[in-house]
């Protein structure tokens, strides 16, 4: 079939693209509130104020346009402060979770040439400077910054380290160096069997997306107020965070997701949206015993993170909840796209929807025959928007890879293309269960497993046999549970096609996952491995 004409949101006008990253920031009123953190108020005209005295520290420092500044903090207004200040000189921000291992911070130093790492010596009890301390040589790092009150000396060695108090300098004069096609932001994949891809995103294009998606969003609308709790050294908290401020909305900033705390922030500040995975707003309605617990909430922008959560939705919603869907992966940062306000439930409880970039579009194709599929149809998901990553940072072969010869990306995910012109999220390509001939989702059979079994989780994998390959099910009981193999199967037999039903059940004490910045992901691998292992002699 030929390919559909897209739609996206009418009410999304056009947005030059602004000439540096910093005019997010040199755009908003003085004394508008900018951010909120630990109680206090913060500004713009003082956030800007900040951002110069440190812009100055850093090229005191002797960092120029070009060089790479590697930040290793949890989300504070300091994280803030560092990005336009690096964005002002031209540098660009090496994103690294305060919570990796020493051999992952080595390897993203080393293949970034970071020259400079900042980093909380007394956060978590000292653990990221055992990190660096332990990760051996970094070879291109000429400075270390601290920004705990008692900097800890030779973390790093031959690296000196300054405090970052030591670098607020209040100098005559503004540097504005930086410019749209400098990098700004270097995030690495989540990749999990092999070395993660570093991505690459311009300036000038994460502004112009910020800007977009505040408007489409609704982030721009008076009184908006966006509470935090995902990690800025992530796509999906970085989207967020400096979405909200190119709003002009106030950004409402935690360190960490602490249910009690947050549904309390929610309460008092009169938060208006929240954005996060499922299980983030599973534990939110927990927390709270209220009928209508955040009478101000005008939306959850969520994830779909934590299989297993499917009446999650419609509970929300009856207490007063509205949820709306969201997509994006690293390569386009998070929000690609979003599922529209005024849909039903059935539609903005999954990933996907419209771009809210003007100028992005998508398309589907069969992974077969290479066919754009039309409306009803899934496929291939594959994305055009002018606010793409820039490259892979020094892997030319997997850059060229990843886009198609007219220039789209390719996504790596399985999505249906609706009658309105949206699109719907089903799975990962690579967790797609390719069994019979057939393209399969997982979350198909995972679905009716639930429905016949005491589990609080389930995920199934494809293993190949002599017989072709086949679906094998691992399943984490609920306390207390009894399971009965033949009375699953069974039941699965009733409810699905013969080739869908598992070959084996597994039972396990829980799911192997891989934190990341933006959650957790169970370990797909790592199932496939344990299925070949007990299953393939």
């Amino acid at each position: 079939m030929g390919e559909i004409e897209m739609t996206t949101f009418a009410t999304a006008g056009q947005i030059v693209p602004e000439d540096s990253f910093t005019r997010l920031l040199d755009r908003l009123p003085p004394e508008a509130e900018l951010l909120s953190w630990e109680g206090a108020a913060f500004p713009a005209g003082e956030i800007r104020q900040r951002v110069g005295r440190l812009t100055h520290g850093l090229a005191d420092l002797g960092l120029r346009r070009g060089d790479r500044i590697a930040v290793m903090l949890p989300n504070s207004p300091t994280w803030v402060v560092l990005v336009f200040a690096a964005a002002r000189l031209g540098v660009a921000i090496v994103s690294l979770n305060p919570r990796l291992g020493a051999k992952e911070v080595r390897d993203l130093v080393i293949r970034t040439g970071a020259v400079a790492l900042v980093h909380d010596s007394g956060y978590r009890n000292g653990a990221s400077a055992q990190v660096l301390a332990t990760a051996g040589e970094l070879p291109s790092l000429r400075h270390v910054i601290d920004a705990c009150p008692e900097p800890r000396a030779g973390v790093v060695a031959g690296a000196p380290v300054s405090s970052l108090t030591s670098l607020d300098l209040d100098r005559p004069g503004e540097i504005s160096i930086g410019s749209a096609d400098d990098p700004l932001l270097i995030l690495a994949t989540s990749g999990t069997t092999s070395l993660p891809k570093l991505v690459v995103h311009l300036q000038g294009r994460v502004a112009c997306h910020a800007r977009h998606g505040g408007q489409v969003l609704g982030l721009d609308e008076a009184g908006s107020r966006v509470l935090l709790m995902l990690p800025l050294c992530g796509a999906f908290g970085f989207t967020v965070g400096f979405t909200t401020i190119a709003a002009g909305a106030v950004l409402s900033l935690r360190d960490g997701f602490a249910p009690e705390a947050d549904v309390t922030s929610m309460q008092t500040e009169r938060v208006t949206t929240v954005f996060g995975t499922n299980d983030m707003l599973l534990k939110l309605l927990q927390t709270s015993e209220e009928q209508r617990p955040f009478p101000s909430l005008r939306y959850y922008g969520h994830a779909n993170f934590t299989p297993g959560l499917d009446d999650l939705p419609e509970e929300a919603e009856a207490r007063g909840v509205r949820v709306r869907g969201c997509f994006g992966m690293t390569e386009t940062l998070a929000l690609f796209s979003a599922q529209p306000d005024e849909a039903p439930l059935s539609q903005r409880q999954h990933g996907g929807g419209f771009p809210v970039d003007v100028g992005a579009t998508f398309r589907i194709r069969d992974p077969e025959t290479g066919v754009l599929a039309g409306a009803g149809e899934v496929g291939l998901l594959e994305i055009s928007t002018p606010n793409i990553m820039a490259q892979y940072l020094d892997d030319n072969e997997s850059t060229r890879a990843a886009f198609t010869e007219d220039g789209y990306f390719c996504t790596g995910d399985i999505a249906r293309k609706e009658t309105d012109g949206s699109f719907t999220f089903i799975a990962r390509h690579s967790d797609v269960l390719r069994i019979g001939g057939y393209l399969v989702s997982p979350v198909e059979i995972e679905d009716v497993i639930r429905r016949h079994a005491p589990v609080t989780a389930c995920q199934v994998v494809s293993v190949a046999l002599p017989e072709g390959v086949r679906p094998v099910a691992f399943l984490v009981l609920e306390a207390g549970a009894q399971f009965d193999a033949a009375s699953l199967e069974s039941a699965c037999r009733s409810d699905l096609a013969t080739y869908k039903v598992p070959v084996r059940f597994f039972v396990l004490d829980s799911l192997p996952v891989t934190d990341g910045p933006n959650g957790s992901k169970v370990k797909k691998s790592a199932l496939r491995e344990m299925a070949k292992e007990n299953i393939v002699r």
